[in-house]
């Protein structure tokens, strides 16, 4: 129990590629059944970041990609919202230690088990794991073909 945090990577399948002809041809088991998927495919979604208790980074989330609406659904992230976030994350790293800066750039906020409000040990270690993170998220977000169209979706649960 607690605030988990998911930023999902997504593919669009673009009208360039014909995503007609694309097929999954998936089988599965759940729970002792077989499930086939043979679909047509135009969106492709993936694991992208996960966080715990990150709760500065989420409510970076909610005030700039969910216009201070912290309800659990999922929201949209365009690139330019990943490299702000990158932006803001490394700045506050350039200051590592000092509180001050760190509550005026990027603050924590208390929840229900959102975790420490503190600006300690796990603060630091939530930024320098994001840093690394949604800097995979960016690069991975170059290296895709222009037929494809990558994007992010944020949603938290607590």
């Amino acid at each position: 129990m607690g605030l988990d945090m998911y930023l999902n990577r997504k593919l669009f399948i673009g009208e360039q590629y014909d995503h007609r002809n694309v097929k999954a041809k998936l089988e599965i088991t759940y729970k002792g059944l077989p499930i086939k998927i043979d679909d047509k495919i135009s969106e492709v979604v993936m694991e992208g970041v996960y966080w715990r208790k990150a709760n500065a980074i989420h409510n970076w989330f909610v005030e700039k990609v969910q216009n201070g609406t912290d309800d659990c659904k999922p929201y949209e992230v365009s690139v330019e919202e990943l490299e702000a976030l990158y932006r803001t994350v490394s700045d506050v790293l350039d200051h590592k230690g000092d509180e001050d800066y760190a509550e005026e750039h990027l603050p924590t906020t208390s929840g229900f088990f959102f975790g420490s409000t503190n600006y300690g040990k796990w603060y630091w270690e939530d930024l320098e794991y994001t840093k690394e993170r949604i800097k995979a998220e960016l690069d991975w977000a170059n290296s895709q073909p222009d037929i494809f169209y990558p994007s992010w979706e944020y949603q938290s649960s607590w």
